[in-house]
């Protein structure tokens, strides 16, 4: 059951109040009550993914995440976690700036592909 802070909360945003929106889109601090670092900034990583902002958002968010001590792995257990609910093509687009966030250039790494197409993929998942 929400609380009656949080009721009042949802209901100025629902309604569009601008004080509580400004409150919201400025809480670049944190973490919240709820959330430390880490999980702040798995959420973030998973919010780009729907929203298919430029690679400088990612890079920023992925340096946040490993700064709180989150590590590639959890980064990419994040992307996984979000794409079924995602879809493909906005997994398609986030892969490749979630990857050059990650240091790792996926364009050069089809370049590599297309220089030996006979070499195995490892697709392992």
């Amino acid at each position: 059951m929400l609380s009656p802070s949080d009721a009042v909360f949802l209901r100025r945003l629902s309604i569009g109040d601008e004080v509580t929106i400004k409150q919201v889109l400025a809480a670049e601090s944190g973490p919240y009550e709820c959330t430390d670092h880490r999980n702040q900034s798995l959420v973030r990583l998973g919010a780009l993914i729907v929203q298919d902002p430029p690679l400088a958002a990612y890079q920023r968010e992925v340096q946040r995440g490993l700064d709180a001590g989150l590590s590639v792995d959890d980064i990419i257990a994040a992307f996984r976690a979000v794409g079924p609910q995602a879809g493909s093509s906005l997994i398609i687009r986030a892969a490749p700036k979630l990857a050059m966030a990650l240091g790792y250039d996926v364009e050069f790494g089809l370049e590599e592909f297309a220089a030996d197409p006979a070499a195995p993929l490892d697709l392992a998942l």
